[in-house]
């Protein structure tokens, strides 16, 4: 689709992992696309080329063919948006059929809502950015629905399964022991705990800040970044036998880093390698998975212990806003949208708990 003088950009879709990606030269955007580029660059992707193709790569699928970017074949001169002639409804085609089977390329399956959700925000936001520039009148992705999928019910962690599983832990490797109960209790992201430094720790008063995560890309590998959200950032109480075991942690992190000298590696973090670099983020995971198969317990993945402690937060009677505060979300909605039915559940207790303080009423007669 060149010539001596024009290129036509039609990038591959973006789909599932971007694996499949093509790499484009972001000095030949336009103006728009670049800004953006380098924007989401910043906050989600290590390569500016990568991040423009992702846009480029999920516009251009809903274009079927009239998003053309013009300009010198050599990039001497800024590319131009040829044609922008996007509807609503080529939009809502575009998200369904990531809803369908085989949107996904490597499991058949239809893409999960919050991929939906993510490959829909890259077009929306280039769209906002055209509507600001006054090159465009209106964003046509304000009008789109995510499909619902369906929502799988994720196992948790009984009381009885988790007071089981910790105990068995008990015995296990000092970083283990910490890792576990300390995220059992505290209801912290994965993130938020490889992202942990000892600066944190509050030994006196037994108080944890989050203020930064521990993340994993294959172009960037592990890196430190900023929390999900703003009050994502918090400190928590935390039991004074944890800290205990936290106490046990340092004293054996600084006992290695004298004993390897110049091979340690000194990044404050609580989790760490052998050497003292951070801990990867799928360490944890596969330890828990392998223990627990050889123990015969339950596997519920990482996560499913965030779930536990809002879990026991919710059956303890704490309302909303203090649980949502707890677990570090933006706001109270994304707690009651996460967890409505264990509060449901809550309230429903609430109402027995009444109905026997109100025992001595007489009985009703409905009939």
């Amino acid at each position: 689709m060149l010539n001596n003088e024009t290129q036509w950009v039609q990038p591959t879709p973006l789909r599932g992992n971007g694996s499949n990606l093509i790499d484009f030269p972001v000095n030949a955007l336009p103006p728009i696309l670049r800004e953006m580029a380098l924007a989401i660059s910043r906050t989600t992707l290590s390569d500016v080329s990568m991040a423009a193709t992702s846009i480029l790569s999920s516009v251009s699928y809903c274009f079927s063919g009239q998003f053309r970017i013009l300009g010198k074949k050599d990039h001497s001169e800024p590319l131009v948006i040829d044609s922008l002639k996007i509807t609503a409804r080529q939009l809502q085609g575009f998200v369904n059929s990531l809803a369908k089977e085989g949107a996904n390329e490597k499991t058949g399956k239809p893409l999960a809502p919050k991929t939906i959700r993510h490959n829909l925000s890259f077009i929306s936001d280039v769209f906002s950015y055209a509507v600001k520039m006054d090159l465009l009148s209106d964003n046509p992705c304000r009008k789109v629905t995510i499909p619902k999928g369906e929502v799988k019910e994720k196992p948790v962690y009984s009381q009885e399964e988790m007071a089981l599983l910790l105990t068995r832990i008990s015995g296990e490797p000092t970083k283990y022991r910490a890792f576990f109960f300390l995220i059992a209790y505290s209801g912290f992201r994965r993130s938020e705990m490889l992202g942990l430094e000892w600066k944190d720790i509050d030994f006196e008063n037994n108080i944890i800040s989050i203020k930064r995560t521990s993340n994993y890309t294959a172009e960037r590998g592990i890196y430190t970044d900023t929390t999900k959200t703003k009050r994502s950032q918090r400190v928590l109480k935390i039991s004074p036998y944890i800290i205990g075991i936290l106490k046990e942690l340092k004293d054996e992190q600084d006992d290695e880093a004298l004993r390897l000298g110049d091979k340690w590696v000194e990044t404050d973090r609580l989790f760490v390698k052998w050497n003292g670099e951070p801990m990867n983020n799928q360490t944890p995971y596969g330890w828990l998975k392998e223990f627990c198969e050889k123990n015969e317990l339950p596997f519920y993945g990482i996560h499913s212990f965030r779930h536990f402690a809002a879990s026991a937060l919710i059956s303890a009677g704490l309302d909303v806003t203090t649980v949502s505060g707890a677990l570090g979300h933006c706001n109270s909605g994304t707690t009651l949208n996460v967890y409505s039915h264990m509060f449901q559940n809550a309230q429903a207790r609430v109402a027995e708990a009444m109905d026997g303080a109100f025992s001595f009423l007489p009985a009703q007669d409905n009939t």
